[in-house]
């Protein structure tokens, strides 16, 4: 039986879609950590999350 060999996560995708800087926090520090990691990270940002900017 052949063991199955797990590859690296190279790329994740992040989901920002409340509207409080409270809750956009978690998300800006899981990408912050992912590039830290080498891995490319993607931040989407809802409607609701640009208002803050």
């Amino acid at each position: 039986m052949k063991e199955k060999k797990y590859e690296s996560l190279k790329k994740v995708s992040i989901i920002i879609s409340k509207g409080s800087l409270v809750d956009v926090y978690p998300g800006l520090i899981m990408a912050n950590g992912a590039r830290m990691e080498g891995i490319e990270a993607n931040l989407f940002l809802l409607f609701l999350v640009l208002k803050l900017f």
